[in-house]
This record gives structure tokens, C-alpha cells and sequence, in this order.
């Protein structure tokens, strides 16, 4: 068995007159006629000079004026500006590599725990990479010693 058979294709539309189609009356745009046209002052610009220039008196003129955005005077202020709006990116890649040093070495579990957490807190992480990174950066001299010693218990 390999299954039942596929279902048929569906039937072609049928050629001939659409029933569903109803031709349209001009009941359904009666509420057109009732709608003023706009009149000129409602347009924004009618090609009147009179009405260009009363339009731009409201506009100071900043031919000349130079166009300075501080964000962008320095890199320092663009970086300010980019990390304002997007996030320190930075920060977490530092934290990234950060965590990818930490080790236990001769500090104390506790001590490494306050330090690993204090990483991982900043790199969004799922909870399987976090712990292989923690496992990782466990001092392997004590981890040989606590996994031979459940051994000989064993």
C-alpha cells in the first residue's frame, strides 16, 4: 500500500455568463453626487503665484543657513546617536567575548558563579547553551577530582 489515490483535479470554471456578477445600478454611487467638489483654497497648490507666495511667507527662508546635525560632527556622537537609538551593540559583543574567556581557574565556585552570571545575564542565551558554557568554563582539575570521587561511590 501506498496510500489512497489522489483526489481528482477540481472542474474548469464553467465559460458561459457569471450568475454572481450583477451589473451596477447607480444606486451604489448616489452618495457622489452629494459630495461638494473641493473648491481652490483646499487644494495645496492651484498654480495661483498669489497663493504660492502667501503659502511660502509662513516658511523661513533657509537659503545659506547651514544644515548641521550634531549627531554626525564627530564619531563619537554618531556612535552616541546609533547606540541611543539601536542599542549597545558593543556592550553585548564585548559581553559575548567576555563569556567566551570566563574561567574558573583558581577562583572560587561561588566566585566564578557571581561572574558568570553577571555575563550571561547581558548575552541572550537559550538555557542548553548556557549551561555548556558554564560546564566549559569550569576549572577541569575539579571537575576530574568531584566526578572521580561519584565514581568511587558509585
Amino acid at each position: 500500500g501506498f496510500g489512497p489515490p489522489p483526489p481528482p483535479p477540481p472542474p474548469p470554471p464553467p465559460t458561459g455568463h457569471d450568475s454572481s456578477f450583477h451589473s451596477l445600478s447607480g444606486q451604489e454611487f448616489n452618495h457622489l453626487r452629494r459630495i461638494e467638489p473641493l473648491k481652490i483654497p483646499d487644494l495645496w497648490f492651484s498654480g495661483d503665484a498669489v497663493q504660492l507666495t502667501s503659502f511660502l511667507r509662513a516658511i523661513p527662508d533657509l537659503n545659506g543657513v547651514p544644515f548641521i546635525l550634531p549627531a554626525l560632527q564627530t564619531v563619537e556622537s554618531l556612535l552616541g546617536g546609533l547606540i541611543a537609538i539601536f542599542g549597545n551593540k558593543f556592550s553585548k559583543e564585548n559581553a559575548k567575548r567576555a563569556l567566551a574567556a570566563c574561567k574558573q581557574q583558581n577562583l572560587t565556585i561561588g566566585e566564578y558563579n557571581a561572574q558568570f552570571s553577571s555575563l550571561i545575564y547581558l548575552v541572550k542565551d537559550v538555557p542548553e547553551n548556557q549551561i555548556e558554557k558554564y560546564v566549559s568554563g569550569l576549572n577541569p582539575c575539579i571537575v576530574r577530582k568531584e566526578m572521580s570521587k561519584q565514581w568511587r561511590e558509585a
